[in-house]
């Protein structure tokens, strides 16, 4: 081994020595939480115990907490009677060809006509939201159901 190489494992193992003793050798408190003007008893007798009481706003919120969800937010079920709004899908006939560059204007070329940002394509209500040299990001008005559309690789 060469002296750099030394030098460097000596210092990896005195680290590696240093951080096992002081992850063994500190205390770590123990946290509980009690109820405002109440102590709490801890569980074993230790040295350093720190509790923590709320204050009558944060019980007020705690108790505000339902404790079960009416609609689950991941479960989409549309037999309770909910209407469900459905969206015009992102057509898959658009074709992103190149883009212009003019000072500070960019121009898309989608289905070989220019459009820029915030312009309409035509045959769908899609609106054009933002023009990079790879790509087109498309949605519909208010920036709902955004989706892009890929510039065409040549061979």
């Amino acid at each position: 081994m060469s002296k750099r190489e030394k030098i460097i494992v000596g210092l990896m193992i005195t680290s590696v020595i240093f951080g096992a003793y002081h992850f063994y050798s500190t205390s770590r408190p123990n946290v509980r939480f009690g109820m405002p003007g109440k102590t709490a008893e801890p569980v074993k007798k230790k040295e350093k115990s720190i509790t923590i009481s709320l204050s009558e706003k944060e019980l007020y919120v705690l108790k505000q907490v339902p404790l079960s969800w009416a609609d689950d937010p991941f479960i989409t079920n549309t037999s309770k009677g909910k209407q469900v709004k459905v969206y015009p899908p992102i057509p898959k006939d658009l074709k992103y060809s190149g883009y212009l560059k003019a000072e500070n204007r960019m121009l898309a070329i989608i289905n070989g006509t220019e459009y820029q940002i915030g312009e309409v394509i035509p045959p769908t209500q899609y609106f054009v939201t933002d023009i990079s040299p790879k790509r087109v990001v498309i949605s519909l008005p208010g920036g709902i159901n955004p989706g892009t559309v890929p510039i065409l690789e040549s061979d």
